[in-house]
C-alpha cells in the first residue's frame, strides 16, 4: 500500500490534517474519468444519476447509516451552509471559540443567536454547565479540533441528548471521518458534514453530509428538500466518483486494520511527545485523543522541520503535526530525533 503514495519516499509526511495524500490508483481513476469525458461529451453527464446513487450508498456503508439520509457534497463549507438553511432562525446555538472558522462563520452569517465558550481541557464539563444556564437548541462543534486535535467525548454528548432530548448536535467531521472509527447511526450527532480531501484521501471537490431522523423531524425537513438544495444545478461528477473510489479503496485495504495500525503509531507518538514535555496542556491529561498534535514552535523551528523534509503546518501559536495510517515508526523516529536535537526550545 505504501507504494501507492510516492511522496512518502521523499518526505516524512505529517500533514494529513492539512491535505491528505492522493494514491496512484485514485490519480489513475481521475485521469480515466477525464478521458471518458473527453471522448463521450454529453454521454458522460448522462451517467450522473447512477454515479450519485452509488456514491450515496458507498458513503452510507462507510459511515454506518442509510443512503437516503446521506449526501455527496463538494466540501464542508458549502454543505454546512446548505444544512443550516433547514434550522429555524429562532434556534439558539452553543459554539466554541477558535473552532473551525468555516463552521462558526456559517452560523453567524445566518443570523443565529449564539453563546460561545472557550475550548478547555474540561470541554465536556463546560458544555454541560453552559447548557444548564442557557436554553440551547443546537450544539455545533468539530468532532476533532483542527488546531489542537482535541477529540470530543461521545459519551458526554450522548448524556447531553438524554438530559436535553430536543437538543440538536451538529458537527464538522472533516478532521475525524477517515481518521477514527465511526458509525453515524449510533453516534450522538444529528448532522455531520465533512470534506473528503484530508483523512479520506479522496482528493479535492469531495465531501459528505449525513442527517439523522431526529434532525429531519425537529427541523420539519425532508430528505427530498435537502437533496434539492444540494443538487440544484450540476454537481462535480469527478468529485463524486473520486469519493466513491477512495472509500471503496479504504475498504479493500481493510480500513479497520489500518486504523489499528494508526492507533498503535499514535500511542508511540503521544508517549514520545510526553517524554519530551511537548504535549499541548490542553490535551495532555485527556484520555482519548486524535492523531493531531500542536507542539511549541516558531517560524524558525517550522523552517527547520521543512528543511529536514518533515512536512507539517504552522497553526495558531505552534506547529501542527498529524499522523495517518500510511505513516511509519521510522517517521516518528525521525521527528523525535529532530525534536531531541533541536536546542531552540
Amino acid at each position: 500500500m505504501i507504494e501507492e503514495f510516492p511522496l512518502l519516499e521523499k518526505t516524512t509526511y505529517l500533514n494529513t490534517a492539512y491535505v491528505g495524500l492522493m494514491s496512484k490508483r485514485l490519480m489513475h481513476h481521475r485521469h480515466q474519468s477525464d478521458i471518458e469525458y473527453l471522448h463521450s461529451g454529453d454521454h458522460y453527464k448522462l451517467q450522473q444519476e447512477t454515479i450519485l446513487e452509488e456514491c450515496h450508498q458507498t458513503i452510507a456503508d462507510f459511515i454506518g447509516t442509510s443512503p437516503q439520509q446521506t449526501f455527496f457534497i463538494a466540501n464542508f463549507s458549502t454543505g454546512i451552509r446548505l444544512a443550516l438553511q433547514c434550522i429555524p432562525k429562532t434556534h439558539h446555538f452553543l459554539i466554541l471559540e477558535e473552532d473551525y472558522p468555516s463552521l462558526t462563520t456559517a452560523i453567524e452569517e445566518n443570523g443565529f443567536t449564539t453563546t460561545t465558550i472557550p475550548i478547555t481541557s474540561s470541554l465536556e464539563e463546560d458544555i454541560s454547565a453552559t447548557m444548564a444556564l442557557h436554553k440551547i437548541d443546537v450544539l455545533a462543534l468539530s468532532i476533532v479540533q483542527y488546531t489542537s486535535g482535541l477529540l470530543i467525548d461521545f459519551k458526554a454528548l450522548h448524556q447531553l441528548k438524554v438530559n436535553y432530548p430536543n437538543l440538536l448536535i451538529i458537527a464538522d467531521g472533516t478532521q475525524f471521518i477517515g481518521g477514527l472509527p465511526f458509525h453515524f447511526d449510533s453516534a450522538p450527532f444529528d448532522l455531520v458534514v465533512g470534506s473528503g480531501y484530508k483523512w479520506l484521501l479522496a482528493g479535492f471537490g469531495s465531501g459528505l453530509l449525513a442527517v439523522s431522523s431526529n434532525f429531519l423531524m425537529q427541523t420539519n425537513t425532508t430528505v427530498e428538500m435537502i437533496y434539492n438544495k444540494i443538487f440544484a444545478g450540476h454537481f462535480n461528477i469527478l468529485g463524486a466518483t473520486s469519493l466513491t473510489f477512495a472509500l471503496q479503496l479504504l475498504d479493500e485495504w481493510d480500513f479497520p486494520q489500518l486504523l489499528q495500525k494508526k492507533e498503535m503509531l499514535n500511542n508511540q507518538l503521544r508517549k514520545a511527545l510526553n517524554r519530551l514535555e511537548l504535549m499541548d496542556p490542553l490535551i495532555k491529561d485527556r484520555t482519548a485523543h486524535s492523531s493531531i498534535y500542536k507542539i511549541q514552535g516558531d517560524q524558525e523551528r517550522y523552517d527547520a522541520l521543512l528543511s529536514h523534509k518533515i512536512r507539517c503546518k504552522q497553526r495558531s501559536n505552534g506547529i501542527r503535526i498529524s499522523l495517518h495510517f500510511y505513516n511509519s515508526e521510522e517517521d516518528i523516529e525521525k521527528l523525535v530525533a529532530f525534536l531531541e536535537n533541536d536546542k531552540r526550545f
